[in-house]
């Protein structure tokens, strides 16, 4: 590459118009070299906040994990007091009953349908039921011992209709196989026929627990 310099480059003009020749001419001659390149470089962040991001989801991932677990644990020891609540609750119960028909007994002149009375209140408030009553065994029958909650009408039914040893009542089934039995919905129970003592009390669900008067 060559460079002419300024004075060279102008072209002057004589008085008559002619040009005028430039007295020196310089020449330089420029070398092209391998300059550096100054480049600027910063430090990726990329790395690094996917560094962070990790170190976040993990702590709250162990933060989640101990919430779960202390909740676990809670839950358990409510649940665990409740129970224990509950067994304390349904002693008390128990005791309160026994201590009705105890009481009774020792003030009545054993005035046994009075006992059974308090006795079939008792049991049907541990059941949480809103009724009950006892049969009391004469012969091949059972007849009406006590109740409890049972309204004139079907008490009177009762009285006047007593329980057959079968499986057509759960007084009989409770006398034929001498255990507690339950029955969820005496409606659609194919052997229940005592139909006339469940239209006079109005009960679905019906429990018969066996009563001896001695340990058999």
């Amino acid at each position: 590459m060559r460079v002419r310099s300024g004075a060279a480059c102008l072209r002057r003009r004589r008085a008559g118009g002619e040009p005028v020749k430039a007295r020196r001419r310089k020449a330089v001659t420029l070398k092209r070299r391998n300059v550096p390149k100054v480049t600027r470089s910063r430090p990726s962040s990329v790395g690094g906040k996917d560094k962070k991001i990790a170190l976040l989801t993990r702590e709250r991932d162990e933060a989640l994990e101990q919430q779960t677990s202390t909740a676990i644990e809670n839950t358990r020891l409510l649940n665990e007091l409740r129970q224990h609540t509950d067994d304390l609750s349904e002693s008390l119960q128990q005791q309160t009953a026994t201590a009705d028909v105890l009481k009774v007994i020792s003030r009545s002149t054993f005035d046994l349908r009075t006992v059974l009375d308090t006795l079939t209140e008792s049991a049907a408030r541990l059941c949480a039921a809103d009724k009950g009553n006892i049969f009391q065994r004469d012969g091949d029958l059972y007849r009406l011992a006590a109740n409890y909650g049972f309204s004139p009408q079907a008490e009177q039914y009762m009285a006047e209709h007593p329980m057959r040893l079968d499986r057509g009542s759960v007084t009989g089934r409770v006398a034929l196989e001498g255990r507690a039995i339950h029955i969820p919905d005496v409606l659609v129970d194919p052997e229940y026929r005592a139909t006339g003592h469940q239209a006079g009390a109005g009960y679905r669900t019906i429990l018969g627990v066996p009563l001896y008067g001695h340990v058999p």
